[in-house]
């Protein structure tokens, strides 16, 4: 049982600390000019960079911290040690999901912004077609015919 603990919580240590520090390293693999930050403010994509950098950073940490948390740290000798570290790495999971959280609602931000500038562009191409008359002999009788 005790190896069985050791390897899992070993993988999963390594899979966080793997994702981190190669998202770190190689950044979103997004590029800055992409379509959709078209409709968004320089300033709102370095915040949306450094929140997705932090929230990696965060991964390392909780990574490397779930190991020796739980295969070498126990609550005997000092139970308020124990209960601390592991209040610490609960924190920076919170910390991680409202990371994850404001990174959606400023995704979802940009997405309105750039429809509402899509159906601007849609509504303004309408009514210059609108706008346009038809010539004389399109869609009536002409003028030596009768309705009748």
């Amino acid at each position: 049982m005790e190896a069985t603990r050791l390897i899992m919580s070993g993988l999963l240590s390594l899979a966080g600390l793997s994702y981190g520090i190669v998202y770190l390293v190689c950044g979103d693999g997004r590029s800055v000019d992409a379509v959709w930050t078209h409709w968004d403010t320089p300033d709102g994509c370095r915040r949306r960079r450094k929140r997705r950098r932090m929230g990696a950073a965060i991964i390392v940490l909780t990574s490397a911290a779930f190991f020796p948390g739980v295969n070498y740290l126990s609550p005997r000798p000092s139970p308020g040690g124990y209960l601390l570290y592991w209040l610490a790495i609960l924190a920076l999971m919170v910390w991680l999901c409202g990371l994850g959280l404001a990174d959606v609602l400023a995704t979802r931000r940009v997405r309105l912004r750039m429809l509402h500038s899509m159906q601007r562009k849609m509504s303004d191409t309408d009514n210059r077609a609108d706008d346009r008359t038809l010539p004389p002999n399109v869609g009536g009788p002409s003028a030596g015919e009768s309705s009748a």
